[in-house]
């Protein structure tokens, strides 16, 4: 198993997810949306996860992203179902201006 899908498969950890500080979690869902959503769109970038929940086996994470030069705020899932991880795009929210 690579690294990266172990990561993945130990943030559905119950144990690891109450032993983990906020800012370590954040930082690892953060590398693991931004590698995830920038392989599955060519013309996006992710800039920093916004927030993020988690509920039963199932992360939402907000996060911000640069599309066509606009920032844009989208909401992702990650998502274990048995022994597999799923990555759902959700939508794009708005078009954010940060001037």
């Amino acid at each position: 198993m690579t690294k990266y899908k172990e990561l993945k498969k130990n943030i559905f950890d119950h144990d690891w997810f109450m032993h983990t500080n906020h800012k370590s979690k954040k930082e690892i869902l953060y590398k693991i949306s931004k590698l995830e959503t920038e392989n599955l769109f060519n013309n996006v970038r992710v800039i920093k996860i916004i927030d993020y929940s988690y509920f039963s086996d199932n992360y939402t994470i907000t996060q911000l992203v640069n599309i066509h030069d606009n920032n844009c705020i989208m909401i992702i899932n990650l998502t274990k179902k048995g022994n597999k991880i799923f990555y759902n795009y959700i939508t794009l929210i708005s078009e954010y201006d940060f001037k």
